[in-house]
């Protein structure tokens, strides 16, 4: 995926508040998702993926069609806001936290990039890595 911008995290939240607060953090990991199957086919074959858009989360969002600009007073706006963030930081946070979480939670599944593992040459945001942040938030 494009690294992600304050844009692209309100353009997901404005996608997030149309729909029910149980199903925000799924739609948000979803679309962390195509963001990174679209970047993932753009730098394959050079060309923007024809649903998801150029890899960004920004694509992604514009074509759920999301609200329009929001202020900062918004309750609603600000808890989608949270999610997004929150989402996107479960998926790159640290190697030093990552490997602190791990070994909390009795798990090598996380280990720091660069340890030797699988994950060491997957984007933090790679659709294993979301859902595996996913699952541990279970």
């Amino acid at each position: 995926m494009i690294p992600p911008t304050l844009g692209d995290a309100s353009a997901v939240a404005r996608v997030l508040i149309r729909v029910a607060p149980e199903a925000q953090f799924a739609l948000a990991r979803q679309m962390l998702v195509e963001a990174e199957e679209a970047d993932a086919w753009r730098r394959e074959r050079g060309q923007f993926h024809p649903t998801y858009g150029d890899g960004s989360l920004m694509a992604v969002a514009m074509r759920r069609q999301p609200l329009g600009e929001r202020f900062l007073t918004d309750a609603t706006y600000i808890n989608a806001l949270k999610i997004i963030l929150t989402v996107l930081h479960q998926v790159s946070i640290q190697p030093d936290a990552q490997e602190i979480q791990s070994v909390a939670a009795g798990s090598n599944s996380n280990l720091p990039r660069g340890s030797g593992s699988a994950q060491s040459t997957q984007s933090p945001y790679s659709p294993a890595s979301i859902r595996s942040s996913a699952a541990s938030n279970r």
